[in-house]
């Protein structure tokens, strides 16, 4: 895909063109899915995070900036921070099943 083109949605995405993100979306889900797969080796975990990923940078495109970097990088951010925050949040769950944890 032609980097020029990409910066392109990337930009009208951060200016609320919905279809330009939907291109960006088409562009990088599978990407997306397979990096949260290989992380989790689960298709529907990975599915659910993938789906919030692209729900978050949807709701925060208006915090990239292509001078920074390019988007990709900024959606591989977004995508690694969600699958730290599934195994923070699956260890706290486990850890709070656990008797006398909350004593230490």
């Amino acid at each position: 895909m032609n980097n020029t083109r990409i910066q392109r949605w990337a930009d009208a995405a951060t200016h609320g063109d919905r279809e330009a993100f939907g291109q960006l979306y088409d562009l990088y889900i599978k990407e997306i899915y397979r990096f949260v797969y290989y992380k989790t080796h689960q298709k529907e975990t990975a599915a659910d995070i993938t789906a919030d990923i692209f729900v978050k940078a949807l709701h925060k495109i208006d915090t990239f900036d292509a001078m920074k970097g390019s988007f990709r990088t900024w959606l591989y951010t977004i995508a690694r921070s969600a699958v730290i925050d599934h195994y923070r949040t699956k260890n706290m769950m486990y850890l709070s099943r656990m008797p006398g944890i909350s004593q230490m």
